[in-house]
């Protein structure tokens, strides 16, 4: 195709494509566009642009780019790309079209972005001295996934660095690199890879993934700094560090749901080095690595890896951080540790915390544990001629614990699904206590007559009180399911299932609080459970409930036997946790009770927020649309409302706390808007999960927003919830301690 070469100073846009120009241009050193026009230059087509003079246009953008895609070259050092609002622009995609963008020189939107595109693109930010900046933000998409390899800057002003609407990835490649954010170094909606070998520095998030991906921090010299948290999750993802990661107010890395991290490096925060809410998470702690700032695993059951993937002699001094959360402890093979600080208790005259039943310590590289004895809050284990110690804070107030050696087999813990003691059982010649059943007994089974018992597991748990967990039993009362059935209270861990209407329910999806119920005593359980040859239905006090179905927990039990690795059973017939059939259950097991004594109810939700623990009622509602003004910078912003749970109140199955229903919450300041929809990942703390068929989202009566959302309101705003439902709720206001949580 016709290449245009311009070498002299102009005037007047370039179009390239038509007129007197061909699709493919050329700027010189010695050329110049200056213009008013829209466009300094304007493909209409896919075409090639070389610039190593100034192209600049005070209208509105310096380059635009077709549908069709194209490529540019910001040739050298001081060739520029200029455009008021944007230095390049494309604002239309084609499917299967791309761009290519390579800059050894200045690219510079004025009011909004360096490179904003709408379809895939291949950016590449050439040489130390190479810039790409925006009053906005330095690099955007709209949908389309972006590769950016940076070897210079790349700054946005006032909003993010690098956005990434269509995820991709982004390279910060060399100690010199830079990425700035206003807002967010790097912000991504969908998964991607960001590796970072220079410096990202913003005022909210270094990195933020919304779906997830990985995040690589590499090198000595390699920093992550952001006022908020250097780096982020929405989801579960990766990262990995051997450099610094620094959030000055809050966190070193923020997971909101799980993942794992490696570090080998300097992570640290203002308040928690990490701080994960939710999930499963595991952190790899490598030689060198150092934690300035808690270590928290909200939802607890996380994973320690101590060696991570490297071997040898490792210390750790943490200056006086705290790991808490973590049920596993992993000790890599070939590694020894010498701990200082409290750092999972491994260390002389520091303990681990929060160790209790069903908690494990996963003790790997260090040979066969062939005994274990227990005094003073140490467990000293033997492996051949070898012994280790932990120092553990143990359970209750007598300072006793009680310690068993087994294999997981698969690297994780379960906790049994049993009856408890007294249970009794049927057989052809009555009822028999299930603790007084013996092999080669025949028990009645609801469907296929006697059969003989194979093995019954005998165990011990620990029920928490005000903690329900796979511990916690189940009280089914007499006559909860039918006249006489059962003939007297059932008591059952919560995931034994009950025979109804030919299909097999979780007990505890069909509690009710009237006849089956929570047994939330703080308690040691005996438990048992009865196998067959293959899943089948016993009769437990006279109601139809599941034998033993064998899932590869069966070490768990005192008496474990050699069948304990044969594969799992399938089971006697489908097992539902919801849907119409639970739900039908629920409601016949329910209208057998004579109606409870409830308060009085009220549809009135007393919606406010909560900002930096004072209560603020809205300023107007106009039907489902409440509106609440803000502070300058509030630091935490609380939807607050009155709580009912639809199962209590005989409303519906449903056993959640349900505040109110949100479509959405915008935030606005001007002509500044910040939306979250309910389907937003963002909405965590708080929030139940997202219902895509009625599309709203329901908190649990104190859900936070993000800090993120009012980062760049610092002239106050306004709130507006969009409210998509409420419940039936108790006449009476809800506690203020819990409000400003």
């Amino acid at each position: 195709m016709a290449t245009s070469t311009i070498s002299q100073y102009i005037t007047v846009g370039v179009y390239p494509g038509k007129g007197t120009y061909g699709a493919n241009l050329s700027v010189t050193s010695l050329g110049t566009i200056n213009t008013a026009d829209k466009f300094a230059v304007s493909f209409s087509a896919s075409g090639y642009l070389s610039n190593d003079g100034l192209i600049k246009s005070t209208g509105n953008y310096g380059v635009g780019l077709s549908s069709s895609g194209g490529t540019i070259t910001n040739a050298g050092l001081a060739s520029s790309i200029y455009g008021t609002i944007d230095g390049i622009d494309n604002k239309s995609s084609k499917t299967g079209s791309s761009i290519t963008v390579a800059n050894a020189g200045t690219i510079t939107g004025n009011d909004q972005y360096g490179i904003k595109l709408s379809e895939t693109g291949n950016i590449t930010n050439i040489g130390a001295d190479s810039l790409i900046i925006g009053g906005q933000g330095g690099i955007s998409d709209s949908s389309g996934a972006l590769t950016v390899t940076n070897q210079g800057a790349i700054k946005g002003v006032q909003d993010d660095g690098i956005r990434l609407n269509g995820g991709g990835t982004v390279t910060n490649f060399g100690t010199q690199s830079y990425i700035y954010g206003g807002a967010d170094g790097v912000y991504a909606s969908k998964t991607a890879v960001i590796t970072n070998a220079g410096t990202i520095i913003c005022d909210v998030y270094g990195v933020y993934l919304r779906a997830g991906g990985t995040i690589t921090n590499t090198g000595a010299s390699a920093l992550i700094s952001a006022t908020y948290s250097a780096v982020g999750m929405g989801k579960a993802g990766t990262v990995v560090n051997d450099g610094t990661l620094t959030g000055q107010k809050n966190f070193g890395v923020y997971l909101e749901e799980g993942g794992v991290i490696n570090n080998a490096g300097t992570i640290s925060g203002g308040r928690d080095a990490i701080y994960v809410m939710s999930g499963k998470f595991t952190l790899e702690v490598e030689a060198g690595a150092v934690f300035a700032g808690n270590v928290l695993d909200e939802a607890g059951g996380g994973t320690l890896v101590l060696g991570g993937t490297a071997a040898g002699s490792i210390a750790i001094d943490d200056a006086g951080s705290s790991f808490t959360g973590f049920s596993s402890i992993n000790f890599a093979a070939g590694s020894s540790w010498t701990l200082k600080g409290n750092v999972g208790g491994l260390a002389s005259g520091q303990k681990i915390t929060g160790f209790a039943v069903g908690d494990t310590i996963d003790l790997t590289g260090i040979g066969l544990v062939t005994a274990e004895t227990f005094a003073n809050g140490v467990l000293t284990l033997t492996s051949g001629s070898n012994t280790y110690t932990l120092d553990i804070e143990t359970p209750g107030p007598s300072g006793t614990a009680d310690f068993a050696l087994s294999s997981d087999g698969n690297g994780g813990t379960d906790v049994v699904v049993c009856f408890a003691a007294g249970t009794q059982i049927g057989t052809p010649d009555g009822e028999v206590p299930v603790e007084q059943l013996q092999i080669g007994d025949r028990v009645l089974t609801a469907r296929n007559g006697p059969r003989p018992v194979k093995w019954i597991g005998q165990g011990k748990v620990l029920a928490t009180r005000g903690k329900r967990s796979a511990a916690t039993p189940v009280i089914v009362r007499k006559g909860a399911l039918a006249d006489n059935v059962p003939n007297r209270d059932l008591r059952v861990t919560k995931a034994h299932s009950l025979y109804i209407d030919d299909v097999l329910i979780p007990v505890e999806f069909l509690v009710n609080y009237r006849t089956i119920l929570w047994d939330d005593r703080a308690q040691e359980v005996a438990i048992y459970h009865v196998e067959l040859d293959s899943h089948d239905v016993l009769i437990a006090n006279g109601a139809p409930a599941e034998s033993y179905r064998d899932d590869g927990n069966r070490w768990l039990f005192h008496n474990a036997n050699a069948g304990w690795h044969l594969p799992p059973q399938e089971p006697y017939v489908p097992v539902l946790t919801g849907g119409p059939v639970v739900d039908a259950a629920w409601r016949r097991f329910l209208d057998r009770v004579r109606p409870r004594d409830l308060p009085p109810l009220t549809e009135d939700p007393d919606l406010h927020l909560v900002i930096d623990g004072a209560r603020v009622d809205p300023e107007y509602r106009r039907g489902s649309l409440y509106g609440f003004r803000l502070p300058s910078s509030p630091k935490s912003v609380v939807i607050a409302s009155r709580v009912g749970v639809p199962s209590e109140l005989g409303i519906a199955r449903d056993p959640r706390s349900l505040g109110v229903a949100l479509r959405q919450v915008a935030v606005r300041q001007g002509g500044k808007f910040m939306l979250f929809d309910a389907d937003d990942d963002r909405l965590m703390a708080g929030f139940h999960a997202y219902e895509a068929d009625c599309n709203l989202r329901w908190t649990d009566g104190c859900a936070t927003l993000p800090a993120a959302a009012f980062a760049r309101f610092d002239k106050g705003a306004e709130v507006m919830l969009h409210l998509g439902g409420t419940t039936q709720y108790p006449d009476e206001r809800a506690s203020p301690a819990r409000a400003a949580a």
